[in-house]
């Protein structure tokens, strides 16, 4: 795997020590939440391997020195204030694990009377077996850990982290950046008001998503909103 990402201009990135003073505390809590994790796994499946739910055994940080530079830019350029997004691909490698990515999200409008685009701009990448709490905090702290050790500052980040609803991305943000803004990725939230609102009873309250501009229909839509998971955030 080295060598080929080496081919692409990619290096693996491996992941800090436990010991660090910078991030230890949060690997260590990785640890400890990946150790509790296969124990659970072991003791539900006895006999069953448990491969496929490790976090730190199974991943695969990975990244390049032009892609780190950019955190490198953002701090020096626009102090910390540009959103950051994390996420991962639905599968890979038919079916056997994921890659997760971290990087800068912009919105920028290409021309006159143009729609405004979002584009991603990754800094690292990872290669994970699952979608988790742990494997989470591992890739943040370790583009946290390397982002010191290359260029010499503390990364921090102040323009806000927008993710999906899945709860292992909020409490790896909260860990990780305790004092960043979150945010919640606006598809995401029009997807689960539109889940909301198609599985009511009634018509006109299945009407809220069309009829945005009514009153009473933005009521059930903010109500579809606090009820639905994480979206309040």
């Amino acid at each position: 795997l080295s060598r080929l990402l080496s081919e692409h201009g990619m290096m693996v990135l491996p992941i800090p020590p436990a010991n660090d003073p910078l991030v230890g505390e949060n690997i260590s809590r990785a640890m400890s939440l990946d150790t509790q994790r296969t124990a659970d796994i072991n003791k539900s499946n006895p006999g069953e391997s448990s491969n496929q739910h490790l976090g730190l055994s199974h991943m695969v940080p990975f990244s390049s020195i032009n892609l780190l530079s950019l955190v490198h830019d953002a701090h020096h350029n626009h102090g910390n204030k540009l959103m950051m997004n994390i996420d991962t691909t639905w599968k890979i490698y038919n079916g056997d694990g994921k890659i997760m990515s971290f990087g800068y999200v912009t919105m920028r409008q290409d021309g006159n009377n143009s729609e405004y685009r979002q584009r991603y701009n990754p800094v690292i990448f990872a290669i994970v077996w699952n979608e988790n709490e742990e494997t989470a905090i591992y890739l943040l702290e370790t583009l946290r850990f390397w982002i010191r050790k290359l260029f010499g500052f503390t990364m921090v980040v102040t323009g806000g982290l927008v993710s999906d609803q899945a709860d292992c991305f909020i409490n790896a943000y909260k860990l990780v950046f305790k004092d960043s803004p979150r945010a919640q990725c606006y598809p995401h939230v029009v997807m689960k008001v539109k889940d909301q609102a198609g599985k009511r009873k009634s018509k006109q309250n299945a009407a809220c998503t069309k009829c945005a501009n009514d009153r009473k229909n933005l009521a059930l839509i903010h109500e579809d909103i606090t009820r639905s998971h994480r979206c309040k955030t």
